[in-house]
């Protein structure tokens, strides 16, 4: 996750070394095959994102980022 101040952004990586990718809308395919990195990564996101906000803010700041942002 990159925690900055213009938000929460998740990071997620994957190695395909030395295959061909192809990204066309909503949709990843390594080495002509569907993948369903972007649907994982998308699911990954809400739940971080609900996590963070029934937290009342980013661990660690004791909601204040909630209170003054």
């Amino acid at each position: 996750m990159l925690i900055q101040p213009g938000g929460v952004f998740p990071v997620n990586t994957k190695n395909h070394s030395a295959q061909p990718v192809r990204v066309a809308g909503r949709t990843l395919m390594v080495a002509g095959r569907k993948t369903r990195h972007l649907s994982k990564a998308a699911r990954e996101e809400a739940r971080a994102s609900k996590l963070l906000t029934a937290g009342g803010g980013l661990p660690g700041d004791g909601g204040w980022r909630r209170r003054h942002c």
